[in-house]
C-alpha cells in the first residue's frame, strides 16, 4: 500500500468516526432531555404536595376547612393563616404552568376546585385578585383554566 491508499483509508475511517460520534452525542442529548423532563415533573409534584399539605395534615386543617366552607367567621389571626395557605396553594400554579400537558390536565382541576369550588375559596380569589403580588399567578391560572375549560 502506498501513501495515497493509506490516506484514502484514513479519510474513510475518519468519516465513520465522525458519524458514530454524532450518533452518540444525539443519544446523550435525548437522554439528558428525558432526565430534565423527569426532574421538572418531580419538581411540579413536590411543589403541589407542599402546597396541598396544609389541607390534609397538621393544625391548619380545620382552619382551612372553615375558611373554604365559611362555616364560621375566622378571627384576625386565622384569616392571616388562611390567606397564607391559600396563597401557597395558588402559587403552585407557576410550576404547574411550566409542566407538560398531561400534568396540567390532572392537576389543574384540583387547584380550580379549591379556588372556585368553595364559597371561601371564591371569596379569597376575588379579594386576592386585587393584590399586585399575585397578578402573574392569576394570569397563569386564567390562561390554564381557559385552555382546559375547567
Amino acid at each position: 500500500m502506498n501513501i495515497m491508499e493509506l490516506g484514502a483509508v484514513g479519510e474513510l475511517v475518519g468519516g465513520v468516526a465522525v458519524i458514530v460520534s454524532l450518533i452518540y452525542v444525539g443519544m446523550q442529548l435525548r437522554h439528558t432531555g428525558k432526565q430534565l423532563d423527569d426532574q421538572n415533573l418531580n419538581t411540579v409534584f413536590q411543589t403541589l404536595y407542599d402546597a396541598y399539605q396544609p389541607f390534609f395534615m397538621g393544625e391548619n386543617r380545620e382552619l382551612v376547612h372553615a375558611g373554604l366552607t365559611q362555616e364560621r367567621e375566622l378571627s384576625g389571626a386565622e384569616s392571616i393563616v388562611f390567606d397564607l395557605v391559600m396563597s401557597r396553594v395558588f402559587c403552585s400554579i407557576i410550576p404547574l404552568e411550566r409542566a407538560d400537558r398531561a400534568t396540567q390536565e390532572s392537576s389543574l382541576p384540583i387547584v380550580s376546585f379549591l379556588i372556585d369550588g368553595f364559597p371561601g375559596g371564591a371569596a379569597w380569589a376575588r379579594e386576592a385578585r386585587t393584590r399586585r403580588t399575585l397578578e402573574p399567578s392569576f394570569a397563569a391560572y386564567d390562561r390554564l383554566r381557559k385552555e382546559f375549560s375547567v
